[in-house]
């Protein structure tokens, strides 16, 4: 099975109108983000995120001020996004917040500033955050315990966690939302650690006392209240998923299934015909939208299968974006285009340059371990179609401040080829109009520049050379 990274997915600051009506006091439906950032590379707009979603963008003026209203349905988690910094929120209706932050120093978070009514909310989230990232930060030695002191180790970290929401002040159902979410965080720790043992360990295999992960036994993980409202259990719900995908799909393939992608939707669907329709259902499908390709054996099905099984507009929504692109990128359709690329070995490089031969494209990027795996056997590849009719391009989806990490890594590999940069990282409109969703992806054009293959063979499948010995 092919493995990517995905795209791979913000302080919020609210204020609250008063509305009477027959002298009683009703809380309003919305809450208004305001206050001021400094420092040179002010953002354009801060972003509030929901899983990859952009829920709310909020302007900022040329003196960084801004100021927002933000109507919100249920009080609930996001995350906020300026720059680079991402910090954990959590907005209720009504709440009256104001934000003030530097973005020059090292430390963004040390000049932070909250206040307001719910600003408790996000200080708690602020302090929570520093004391986990003190935590497990040496993650090989962590997992690398034995069975008893990881336990006892992750069972003191929610102690300490929950000692926090006991002394933080905060409103009732906040704190029992805060509480419940320690737990699942700590049961998320012993759902991924014989993973994660075995991995750092070197071992194949890994034999635990009876009751390692008995709490696990009790967890509800078709729960829409709490997968609406907590964060840590959605990623104990998506990780449960993938382990029973990835039974399935073993089982399939001792029954003679061929390994691939195709074997692997077949598992993921057969997992996802016993959830009941729901938000968390559809977050399940929007993670399997990414399988709706050009390469897919029947588009058309899978389309109507992931459709069928939606209940909320804005997933039915991001399926027919997906399909509609995927209808453009078929064999013989013009391919999309790109220009003024930065070549690493000087000057610009525009597709266009490249027509009259055949375009192999590697979309990666240097902190894609896959991506990496892939370079010795696309060096062997390029070696021995070197005097055909073939161009070996590999477009770099690494964000401005990751050029030199770029142009570092070519050099220690020794990566040959046409090694270009692309505009935008994975914003580039050329990545975004091939719907490419996680690296490596590899392209193939004809000398016409028109599509042969969205979703080519990698260099590691012998498919590859298969489908070059036809062509060249």
């Amino acid at each position: 099975m092919k493995m990517r990274f995905l795209q791979k997915p913000m302080l919020v600051m609210l204020l609250l109108p008063v509305a009477w009506s027959c002298d009683k006091k009703e809380k309003a439906d919305y809450a208004i983000l305001s206050g001021q950032l400094s420092g040179k590379k002010l953002p354009e707009q801060i972003q509030l995120l929901k899983g990859r979603d952009v829920k709310f963008e909020v302007k900022l003026d040329d003196s960084g001020n801004f100021a927002d209203t933000l109507y919100i349905d249920t009080p609930g988690y996001y995350v906020m996004k300026i720059n680079d910094n991402r910090i954990p929120v959590y907005i209720a209706q009504g709440d009256n917040l104001e934000m003030k932050a530097d973005l020059e120093p090292d430390d963004f978070y040390e000049t932070l500033s909250v206040r307001g009514d719910g600003a408790e909310n996000i200080r708690y989230l602020l302090r929570r955050d520093s004391i986990q990232r003190s935590q497990n930060k040496d993650q090989e030695a962590f997992y690398l315990l034995e069975e008893d002191a990881f336990k006892k180790t992750v069972r003191h970290q929610q102690k300490i966690m929950d000692s926090l929401v006991a002394t933080s002040g905060l409103p009732e159902d906040f704190a029992a939302l805060e509480k419940k979410g320690n737990f699942y965080s700590y049961a998320g720790y012993l759902q991924r650690y014989p993973m994660y043992h075995k991995y750092y360990a070197k071992k194949d295999s890994l034999s635990l006392s009876e009751d390692f992960d008995a709490e696990l036994s009790d967890i509800d993980y078709e729960n829409e209240e709490d997968y609406n409202h907590i964060p840590s259990y959605a990623s104990l719900v998506f990780n449960r998923f993938n382990e029973r995908v990835g039974d399935v799909y073993k089982k399939m393939k001792e029954e003679g299934g061929e390994e691939g992608r195709d074997l692997y939707m077949r598992a993921s669907r057969e997992v996802m015909d016993t959830y009941p329709k729901g938000r968390l259902k559809d977050d399940i499908i929007a993670n399997h939208i990414y399988y709706l390709s050009p390469s897919t054996d029947d588009p058309e099905e899978l389309y109507n299968y992931l459709l069928a099984g939606t209940t909320y507009p804005d997933t039915r929504e991001k399926i027919n974006e997906k399909y509609d692109k995927i209808k453009t990128l078929v064999k013989g359709k013009p391919s999309p285009v790109f220009e003024g690329y930065e070549n690493y070995d000087g000057g610009t490089t525009s597709l266009a340059d490249l027509k009259g031969k055949y375009v192999y494209i590697d979309v990666w990027a240097t902190w894609c371990g896959p991506c990496k795996a892939e370079i010795p056997h696309l060096q062997k590849v390029e070696e021995d179609y070197k005097d055909k009719n073939i161009h070996f391009l590999s477009v770099s989806i690494d964000r401005e401040k990751d050029r030199d990490a770029w142009k570092t890594m070519i050099a220690e590999k020794d990566m040959g080829g046409i090694q270009v940069l692309a505009d935008n990282a994975f914003n580039s409109k050329f990545v975004q109009d091939y719907g490419i969703e996680g690296i490596p992806t590899f392209i193939l054009i004809d000398p016409e520049g028109n599509i042969v293959s969205a979703d080519a063979p990698r260099p590691s499948d012998k498919n590859l050379r298969k489908l070059f010995d036809e062509l060249l």
